[in-house]
């Protein structure tokens, strides 16, 4: 049994680490024999987190609307993490990032973010450019500046921040 303490609505892929656990625990107990991709292809239906999940990798690079997933190796990071007790809704999150934020970014750009680590985007990037989620976010739940404390970063569709122990 595994006993997860992740807050609901927190950015943190608790409901996206649910559905893959599932998926991977049905397949195996009912042998169906599908592979990880077949999985993530089911998946991505469900959420768009939930195919990261259904690999299994400690980390990885996810692209398109999280139906690509390439491992991706670096060191494993320990965080501080702080939730607020604010419920983001991703779906509005979403929605307000594609009507008022969205901005594409050029394919060299894309290819440097893609090879870059963990460590690296938070060196060299603003909470604002490591996760464009962020301002879209803000804009719906203005409490979240409260939390934007230096050094933290903003996690999935929020609320949670997280910065990197001993950073």
């Amino acid at each position: 049994m595994v006993n997860k303490k992740i807050p609901e609505f927190a950015g943190l892929g608790g409901g996206s680490s649910n559905a893959a656990t599932f998926m991977l625990m049905v397949n195996e107990v009912c042998n169906l024999e599908l592979s990880k991709d077949e999985l993530a292809q089911i998946g991505v239906q469900i959420g768009a987190d939930v195919p990261f999940f259904i690999y299994e990798y400690n980390s990885a690079n996810v692209t398109g609307i999280g139906e690509i997933v390439e491992k991706f190796e670096e060191e494993i990071l320990d965080f501080d993490i702080i939730t607020p007790k604010i419920k983001c809704n991703t779906a509005e999150i979403f929605t307000r990032f594609r009507d008022k934020f969205y901005k594409e970014i050029k394919k060299d750009e894309k290819e440097k973010l893609l090879n870059l680590k963990s460590k690296q985007i938070i060196k060299r990037y603003n909470i604002s450019e490591a996760n464009d989620l962020f301002e879209s976010a803000v804009d719906l739940y203005a409490k979240l500046n409260d939390f934007n404390k230096n050094n933290y970063f903003f996690s999935g569709s929020g609320s949670s921040f997280f910065k990197v122990k001993d950073e």
